[in-house]
Formats: C-alpha cells, sequence, structure tokens
C-alpha cells in the first residue's frame, strides 16, 4: 500500500524517468500470488498517470519466518536494480504505523513498539544493512515526507487505487486473513 502511494506520489508530481522494481518472493506467508494480482491490477492504472519502467527479480525463501529474512535480501537486491538501471535515487515507503510490531496474544491483539518512532529504526537499520553490502550511502533510502504518513493518509492518497494494493502477511487463497499485522491495520 505505502510503495503504491510512493509511486503515485512521484508519477503524479515530478517529471522524473521512474523504475519500479519489485521483488516476486515466495515465502512460507504465501503472499506472492497476492502480490502479483495487486502489481498486474495496479501497473496499467499506473502507467495512466504517467509512463514508468517496472522490472522484477524473483526471490525464494523457503524456510523459517519470512520478515527477517525480506527484509535483509530486499534492501541489496534494490541497490542491484538501481545501479543496472543507473538510477540516482533509491526510495522506499513506509508509515508511522510500521514502527510497531502488531501480534495476537493468547486470542487478544497486541501492539508492541519495534523503536522510538524519533530513531527511524527501521530506516536506519535498512539503509545499514544497504551501506554494508553495497558500500553506498548517499541516495539509498533518502527521506521523503509521506514516511511519516500514517496508514490512513496512504489510503486517502490512493483514492480508488488502495482497493487494489496488498497487504497480508497470510493471504489463504487469495484471500486477506483479516488477522495479521497487516491487515489490522490498514482495516483500522
Amino acid at each position: 500500500m505505502e510503495s503504491t502511494s510512493l509511486l503515485k506520489q512521484y508519477l503524479s508530481e515530478t517529471r522524473d524517468e521512474i523504475f519500479a522494481h519489485y521483488i516476486r518472493m515466495n515465502n512460507p506467508e504465501g503472499r506472492k500470488a497476492s502480490e502479483l494480482k495487486s502489481i498486474e491490477t495496479l501497473f496499467p492504472m499506473l502507467n495512466a498517470i504517467r509512463g514508468f519502467n517496472l522490472s522484477f527479480t524473483d526471490l525464494s525463501i523457503c524456510n523459517g519466518k519470512a520478515l527477517p529474512n525480506d527484509i535483509k535480501v530486499m534492501g541489496p537486491i534494490g541497490v542491484i536494480a538501481m545501479e543496472y538501471h543507473k538510477c540516482e535515487v533509491m526510495m522506499t515507503s513506509f508509515s508511522t504505523e510500521d514502527y510497531y510490531a502488531r501480534s495476537f496474544l493468547d486470542g487478544v491483539s497486541i501492539t508492541l513498539p519495534r523503536e522510538s518512532p524519533d530513531d527511524r529504526f527501521i530506516f536506519k537499520q535498512r539503509r545499514k544493512l544497504i551501506m554494508a553490502v553495497s558500500g553506498r550511502d548517499e541516495d539509498v533510502y533518502p527521506y521523503h515526507p509521506s514516511f511519516d504518513w500514517p496508514k490512513k493518509k496512504h489510503i486517502e492518497y490512493l483514492g480508488d487505487l488502495f482497493q487494489y494494493t496488498h497487504s497480508c502477511r497470510r493471504p489463504m487463497n487469495g484471500v486477506e486473513c483479516g488477522k495479521c499485522h497487516s491487515c489490522i491495520e490498514r482495516n483500522d
């Protein structure tokens, strides 16, 4: 959802040449089919705003839980795509809720801070990892004002496009679970 919002912003508000890179990830959460359906639906709609380039990387993570693994590999793959396409800047999108981990404990939804939002923990950790892998610092994940938007503002900005975005961490047969932290945050 946030990535689609960021892409819409750049297509609508800049004249920059855009290279969007999607990592088609096969992981234990089973999100690949649902995410790909969203991409296939959204691409022509976003391309109608203004033409842009879309590329893909296929990745398979077959063991363990996906979240710690996907964060560790997606950034460096983005740097490779950035360098391949000779892009000057790599952007990614977040929302203020991304600072919190939501889970269920004995059937009760709980929210735990990952780190203080002022520390921009997720941003710093991903940037540190990418710097270690690529040797790049500047122009990788630069700050963007929508970084501080809550999910509701991303939803408002997306308008009709929102219904085609995907957030669920554990879809079953293409249907959102309604229980994972992403579904809860999306529907709050």
